[in-house]
């Protein structure tokens, strides 16, 4: 399954770098699955940011406007996926992978 709402590499690297502060560096690998979860709550995440109200990290910005043009079924959908939106589903992206990272059992070396 793709991921296209993310930034694969940056979350990647992210979850490695919870993986060396919070897990004594246990996981050096990302699996799909892990990231196939991160995007599907990501989808939640950004559909609850765009109904109830400029460069990200770790979004795929062209990606979550033409997911929140087909939620809001709006072409002004560009006013309401602003730069604010986009730092709120960023800063809980960063949660979610700090989540699943300190969540995952230590059972290999990749997170999946």
């Amino acid at each position: 399954m793709a991921t296209p709402y993310l930034n694969d590499s940056a979350v990647k690297k992210l979850a490695l770098q919870f993986s060396k502060k919070n897990r004594a560096g246990k996981f050096k690998r990302v699996g799909s699955s892990f990231l196939e979860r991160i995007n599907s709550q990501v989808v939640v995440m950004i559909a609850a940011e765009v109904k109830s109200e400029e460069d990200p990290c770790f979004l795929n910005k062209t990606e979550v406007k033409k997911l929140a043009e087909r939620i809001v079924h709006d072409q002004k959908v560009d006013r309401k996926v602003n730069g604010v939106i986009i730092d709120r589903i960023n800063r809980k992206l960063v949660e979610m992978v700090q989540g699943e990272v300190h969540r995952h059992p230590s059972i290999g070396k990749t997170l999946q």
